[in-house]
């Protein structure tokens, strides 16, 4: 897949290449000099130290079931987190 987005930095645009999930060439590219609401933005990936659930539902509840912490995982993968490591 390819794409080109703003660097989170500079606001440069960058073509990205990513293969089997992982970004395999990224380069300066050419785009308009303004920024807009539209535009797709690349940076690192953002690290949450620890979180405690989602939607009301807390890890730390003794009724907390295994089908809810799964469904927790793929949503917050699906927002981009980077890692999700069990301690």
């Amino acid at each position: 897949m390819d794409g080109i987005a703003r660097h989170y930095q500079t606001g440069q645009w960058w073509q990205v290449s990513i293969r089997d999930g992982l970004i395999a060439e990224s380069r300066p590219a050419e785009g308009p000099a303004e920024a807009r609401d539209t535009d797709e933005w690349i940076g690192p990936a953002f690290w949450d130290l620890q979180f405690n659930g989602r939607w009301g539902i807390s890890f730390s509840d003794p009724g907390v079931t295994a089908d809810q912490v799964a469904a927790i995982v793929r949503a917050q993968a699906e927002l981009g987190t980077a890692r999700i490591a069990r301690r």
